[in-house]
């Protein structure tokens, strides 16, 4: 899965028939994106989005990463992460997420 490349909304919402989503799909004006619990693999998906303030994923498994999915690490930069109620000892332990 790839964003159009004219995205103007900076918000975006991942279509819940989406399983894997492609390294730098997202541009870097990407500001918030909602992932369904379908997505089970993204890496490098967010590489180029150094300023994303939200990432809400639905996910109750935390879908594979690796330590380059985010653009540094924009979780220290302020983003917010939203999972699951109950799945917060999930992300915090698997890898890329920590």
């Amino acid at each position: 899965m790839a964003v159009p490349t004219r995205m103007y909304d900076y918000r975006y919402t991942v279509p819940s028939t989406v399983i894997v989503i492609n390294e730098n799909a997202f541009p870097n004006s990407t500001k918030s994106v909602s992932l369904p619990s379908s997505v089970i693999e993204m890496e490098g998906a967010f590489a180029q989005c150094d300023g994303m303030t939200h990432l809400s994923c639905f996910c109750e498994e935390p879908p594979v990463i690796t330590d380059a999915t985010f653009m540094a690490n924009i979780f220290d930069k302020g983003a917010t992460l939203y999972v699951p109620q109950g799945c917060l000892e999930a992300y915090q332990n698997a890898a890329g997420w920590r």
